[in-house]
């Protein structure tokens, strides 16, 4: 399980749990393929492939990795079964408290931060407690933890941008363009073009929205041709955890407890580009150095019953019941936004699912656009129910037993909500000279992408399943 109070470490590409991570790989299996359980109950997130209630390290009583030789309750994994027993309350009264703090004043400075620019900000907050007692000694317990966690992580975020006279049509200085226009073959099958008059391209043949999307690219901070333009991004993430459990002893022979647990985190991570006349164009949106540009909200609730009853001095009765939800939304930053519908572009923002502004990538300078495979959308509901019956009988052990799991899930992912659009300096190119020259800038103007692509669903899907 690890202790959660590490440094920050935002997951990488399409995580959907955007939480400090607990992924552990056992037996040569993906992190994916454990299986986790709490109090005894089911534990785990099926299409996310990740743990569900992660209680603070203030409310574990216990916890064991086991890498073989399961028992049959345990046994459906390849990897590990990692268990987790909460604590309870006792006839004391008990309390506890921390605080972990993490500052860039005592940071070094990154590798690829401008010289002139100001260290970005690394401030970290995980703080929280708990408390346990008595409300009826001998009888009736209580325990309640809280935990915070609160990151503001800064990271120079470089990108490659065209100069305000490319996005001006001006290429005056650098390889030659040519005009896609003048496309010609002869009856030898050789395939020619004309290069534009000073390596400048016309008004009158600029594609308007080709145009409007090239001058969406910030202005240089310097000469260089590659790593022109550098932002400090500001990734964050508030991860809310409580868990408060009951006890309750009617006899000396039969026990019960209730806990509820509940998990809140919102995370956002920036894009590398501003936001220029009045519409954001993200850029490298998936990139994972701090995250995939996006805002993730994720909310889990756990609920846990559980009645314990010594039959006889040889048998012991177990049955537990459960319910946990599972719900989170990774939405593109331009959720909710229609840019794509601004610049001229129709039937792209056609919907929530498709808002936010389509993926624009140009050969050799940082893409536009919101990530891929946002929105992601995961909400599953487990109901849980078990029981176990232990019995003694001489210097054998019997263990009998089953558990059942209906499972609600509803979901949705598309790889490409928004289209995407790829320019590369093909259409501007000498096909006379092995496609030499040309700019994907230079095609983006003039509206020649060289692919365009579109793949996202048109339903939400759901299912229902027995465990």
């Amino acid at each position: 399980y690890g202790d959660h109070r590490d440094l920050h470490s935002f997951p990488t590409r399409r995580s959907s749990d955007l939480r400090r991570s607990t992924t552990v790989s056992v037996n040569g299996r993906t992190g994916a393929e454990n299986n986790f359980t709490i109090d005894g109950m089911d534990n785990n997130q099926k299409f996310v492939g990740s743990i569900l209630v992660k209680p603070s390290m203030e409310g574990i009583a216990e916890m064991k990795v086991l890498t073989n030789s399961f028992s049959a309750e345990l046994s459906r994994t390849g990897g590990a079964a990692i268990t987790v027993i909460t604590k309870g309350g006792t006839n004391n009264m008990h309390g506890s408290a921390f605080e972990y703090l993490r500052n860039e004043a005592l940071d070094a400075r990154p590798p690829n931060l401008a010289a002139t620019a100001a260290k970005p900000p690394y401030r970290q907050h995980n703080f929280g407690g708990s408390i346990s007692g008595p409300i009826k000694k001998n009888q009736t317990f209580f325990f309640f933890d809280w935990e915070t966690y609160k990151v503001n992580l800064g990271s120079a975020l470089l990108s490659t941008v065209p100069t305000p006279a490319m996005a001006q049509g001006n290429f005056s200085g650098l390889a030659p363009i040519f005009d896609p226009s003048t496309t010609t073959t002869n009856a030898s099958g050789v395939t020619t073009r004309q290069p534009f008059p000073g390596n400048m391209i016309p008004a009158s043949q600029m594609n308007p929205i080709g145009y409007a999307i090239a001058n969406l690219y910030p202005t240089p901070i310097n000469s260089l041709a590659t790593n022109n333009f550098q932002q400090t991004g500001l990734s964050t993430q508030t991860d809310n955890t409580m868990d408060t459990r009951f006890d309750h002893r009617f006899s000396q022979a039969n026990t019960f407890f209730a806990r509820y647990s509940y998990d809140h985190a919102t995370t956002a991570a920036p894009g590398y580009l501003p936001e220029k006349n009045g519409i954001a164009p993200v850029g490298n949106a998936n990139v994972p150095v701090v995250g995939n540009a996006s805002t993730n909200l994720l909310s889990i609730h756990g609920l846990a019953f559980n009645d314990t009853d010594i039959l006889s001095p040889s048998s012991v009765l177990v049955v537990r019941a459960g319910f946990s939800r599972f719900s989170n939304q990774s939405l593109p930053l331009g959720f909710g936004t229609t840019p794509a519908t601004k610049l001229g572009m129709p039937n792209i923002n056609v919907d929530p699912d498709s808002s936010g502004f389509p993926t624009v990538t140009s050969t050799n300078f940082t893409p536009l656009g919101d990530a891929t495979y946002v929105p992601d959308l995961n909400f599953e509901n487990s109901y849980t129910a078990s029981g176990s019956l232990q019995k003694l009988k001489g210097s054998h052990g019997l263990k009998f037993g089953g558990e059942v799991t209906r499972r609600q899930v509803n979901m949705y992912q598309s790889a490409e909500p928004r289209m995407a659009f790829g320019f590369t300096p093909t259409f501007t190119s000498d096909p006379s000279n092995n496609f030499s020259g040309g700019s994907a800038i230079a095609s983006l103007l003039l509206g020649f992408p060289q692919t365009t692509s579109r793949n996202r669903y048109l339903i939400h899907p759901g299912y229902r399943y027995l465990e």
